[in-house]
């Protein structure tokens, strides 16, 4: 028989059943399981495909480009959910027709699609140490720009790093970046997939399991009600709190 746990349909089914039973006040075991269903959904799809990469015998031959393409293609969602906000240019005319009471009550936000911001913006909060190590230059804003230009998007979009930006497996420390030598600019492609694993499973799940931290709650709730199609309330009044 066909092994189908952790397809969407299976994540849809447990947050549809969830969903159903969540107040703004309701248990900190059942925000956990909302919480399992999405760490759950980026183990899987992110995660686990990263790893057989770095496990692989093989892993020095040029894996690093497509870790690292994960990674970055998981980056603005962990950031969107953070802010609560969706891609304008993908979801706006979408949301229009699907989801009319959230937008005609201005419950929508989007990042206008400059994507790039919410990357940066993420880099910049992954670990507050980078500003204080002596081999990054003052102004972090730059490596995280330059990163975002040189890394993210050409290895996306054209398969390749540039600017004299290379990919090396791992620092001694929780370094990812060393940009100390300008003829070589280095990514360390383990210490990065750690640092951005280590935030879902820690920081942001913490976070989310905080009563008092509503902002997060409620961003991470909408993402889920777009990410499984739940959010087509017929009227006002049907809307979730996380929306209000």
């Amino acid at each position: 028989m066909e092994n189908k746990r952790n397809t969407h349909k299976e994540f849809k089914e447990r947050w549809i059943f969830i969903k159903n039973e969540l107040k703004e006040y309701s248990s900190v075991d059942l925000f956990q399981k909302v919480y399992l269903i999405y760490n759950e959904r980026i183990e899987n799809r992110y995660f686990k495909p990263i790893e057989l990469l770095r496990n692989n015998k093989d892993s020095c031959d040029g894996f690093g480009f497509s870790m690292v393409a994960i990674s970055c293609s998981l980056i603005e969602f962990l950031q969107s959910t953070i802010d609560g906000k969706f891609d304008k240019l993908s979801y706006k005319n979408e949301f229009m027709s699907k989801y009319p009471i959230l937008v005609s009550e201005g419950l929508i936000d989007y990042y206008g699609g400059k994507s790039g911001d919410e990357f940066v913006k993420f880099l910049k909060e992954l670990n507050s140490r980078f500003k204080e190590k002596s081999n990054y230059i003052s102004n972090f804003d730059s490596v995280a720009k330059e990163f975002y230009k040189c890394v993210r998007c050409t290895l996306l979009h054209d398969a390749c790093t540039r600017n004299n930006w290379i990919i090396r497996e791992e620092s001694d420390d929780d370094t990812i970046f060393d940009n100390s030598n300008k003829e070589e600019k280095i990514l360390y492609r383990n210490n990065f997939y750690e640092l951005i694993k280590n935030k879902v499973n820690f920081e942001m799940r913490d976070q989310f399991l905080d009563k008092d931290n509503t902002e997060l709650r409620k961003n991470l709730l909408k993402k889920m009600d777009v990410i499984f199609e739940t959010a087509n309330y017929g009227k006002k009044e049907d809307i979730p709190f996380w929306w209000n």
